[in-house]
């Protein structure tokens, strides 16, 4: 029995070592992750990957780059599973539902900067 929960707790501890760095445990996190409704887009510019919040003019600007393996908070998974494969990242718009890890407060005419920590219900669309 000891030996069995042992391999368990390596398994685990294995699968979330390889899941990278969690977003909502970032220490730079400015307040509390929250969920929302937007459209993940990639656009010229810095930051150049963005989710604008529907319903709003609001745009929440994503650490990191396009790379998926050049980040320090990578994207979900389920962000490059639901991406078309060989699309152009520029005409093609991911929406869904997005758990997002704010670095920066809110302000009325600046883009809020932060990291994603999970990502559902996700549609692509030609933008």
């Amino acid at each position: 029995m000891i030996r069995l929960s042992f391999a368990v707790a390596c398994w685990a501890a294995a699968a979330s070592a390889s899941a990278g760095p969690s977003c909502e445990h970032a220490p730079e996190r400015g307040s509390k992750c929250f969920w929302a409704q937007g459209r993940y887009s990639v656009w010229n510019g810095t930051p150049a990957d963005r989710i604008w919040l529907i319903g709003t003019h609001h745009v929440f600007g994503v650490e990191g780059s396009e790379d998926e393996n050049d980040r320090r908070y990578p994207l979900p998974k389920s962000m490059w599973a639901a991406t078309p494969k060989g699309s152009d990242p520029f005409s093609v718009g991911l929406y869904g539902d997005y758990r997002l890890c704010p670095f920066t407060r809110a302000r009325k005419g600046w883009m809020q900067y932060g990291c994603v920590a999970a990502a559902k219900h996700l549609v692509a669309a030609p933008r």
